[in-house]
């Protein structure tokens, strides 16, 4: 190396990176359920579904088993990512009987009903939320932008002023449900 050349640094990846990676994959390329990819697409960047878009960030495009690939170097990379959404999803759907079944990538993806928009929101949830408990800043308020959004409430604080993010009966980023009666 030269003298006056500038070092780069190191890129360090975390989970809170790979989720919004994966969300911008997402956002550009579009979203499927049942099956990884969308074959259908004949395209180098299919649409994905939430699984396959972090395989795709983390491995640099599709491949078949995107959680069975333990010897390519980026299955930490893939691993945490997946390992720590998991670990928010049961965490986030532990109390509601209307997410039953919810508590991983894999079934919140392909859940009937489920929408892009909702996928997107629990990515950014969750990597804010990987951000915060690892001490990595983050915005004031929401991903939404809504500064009285539950994301930044306490759980059990009046959600009568909550975002309209994801739905007015159903928000994925607060938790905020008029089903529930205001209790998320």
């Amino acid at each position: 190396m030269h003298a006056t050349q500038n070092t780069v640094a190191e890129q360090v990846t975390t989970p809170a990176r790979t989720l919004r990676d994966a969300v911008l994959y997402l956002s550009r390329h579009g979203w499927t359920q049942g099956a990884y990819y969308d074959a259908t697409s004949g395209s180098f960047t299919p649409p994905a579904c939430l699984v396959g878009a972090v395989g795709i960030v983390c491995y640099g495009g599709p491949v078949d088993a995107p959680a069975h690939m333990f010897d390519a170097p980026e299955f930490a990379d893939f691993d945490a990512a997946l390992t720590y959404l998991d670990w928010y999803l049961a965490l986030r759907f532990a109390d509601s009987q209307y997410y039953e079944r919810l508590d991983n990538a894999y079934d919140f993806n392909d859940a009937k009903g489920q929408t892009a928009d909702a996928v997107i929101a629990a990515l950014n949830a969750a990597a804010d939320a990987w951000d915060r408990t690892n001490g990595t800043p983050t915005k004031d308020g929401c991903r939404c932008g809504d500064s009285d959004c539950a994301d930044v409430m306490p759980r059990n604080q009046d959600r009568s002023g909550c975002c309209q993010y994801c739905g007015y009966y159903d928000c994925d980023v607060c938790g905020w449900s008029v089903t529930a009666g205001g209790a998320a």
